[in-house]
């Protein structure tokens, strides 16, 4: 009977979490629109980051949008060039909701993609690693500023 409890309780967690990758994904279609349908560019709206112009170091979210708009234009060794956490993230989405796709249009034959807290721990070693190597990179001289 625990067992039941507990399967019942993993499957509404990722029911729930499936949901918010479908907000999510709204979200993101929306603002696509808008920027298509307005005149502005992304790069009008976007300044720079003030860690880097205030310390000379990278942030852990430099290459950040960069990375976001390699990912979505499908060049992926790109993206993780300039943040493989965002490619990292980009794929496990995918997977997820595809995944949960499945599992809703079979009604429960196809399993969930079971949410795990390494996928957190792996996101932030990758944010870690590369926020060190940037910073050491670019404290060598090997790096641009």
């Amino acid at each position: 009977m625990a067992q039941n409890a507990r399967q019942d309780y993993k499957q509404q967690k990722e029911y729930w979490l499936y949901l918010a990758g479908l907000v999510f994904a709204g979200i993101v279609l929306l603002a696509g629109f808008f920027f298509l349908l307005t005149p502005w560019q992304v790069t009008d709206m976007v300044w720079g980051c003030y860690i880097r112009k205030a310390t000379g170091f990278y942030c852990p979210g430099c290459g950040g949008t960069r990375a976001v708009r390699a990912f979505l234009q499908g060049r992926w060794v790109l993206s993780a060039y300039y943040h493989p956490f965002v490619p990292y993230c980009g794929i496990l989405y995918l997977v997820f909701m595809i995944r949960g796709t499945l599992c809703m249009l079979t009604r429960g034959k196809s399993p969930w993609m079971i949410f795990r807290y390494g996928y957190l721990c792996g996101g932030a070693v990758l944010l870690v690693l590369q926020f060190a190597v940037k910073n050491i990179l670019l404290w060598k001289g090997l790096l641009p500023y």
